[in-house]
């Protein structure tokens, strides 16, 4: 199975014990659209990868990689 940004993104608000709602507010932006990112079904824009990845304190290829439980992800 193929992990895509959306699993990274998931497996990194398990890690934080953060839920969609809290990382939209975050982000300033609908849940709805943080759930279509952990879906897969819309990819995020350049500009929001870069904040999920500074919000997660991880570099911005640690969180398109395609397989991040695989990996370990270092802090910046």
């Amino acid at each position: 199975m193929e992990l895509t940004i959306g699993d990274n993104i998931s497996y990194l608000l398990k890690q934080k014990n953060l839920t969609l709602s809290q990382l939209a507010v975050l982000m300033e932006v609908p849940s709805e659209l943080v759930g279509k990112w952990v879906s897969g079904k819309v990819l995020p824009h350049l500009y929001y990868l870069i904040k999920i990845a500074d919000i997660f304190d991880i570099r911005l290829d640690e969180l398109i990689r395609a397989d991040m439980e695989s990996e370990v992800v270092t802090t910046r």
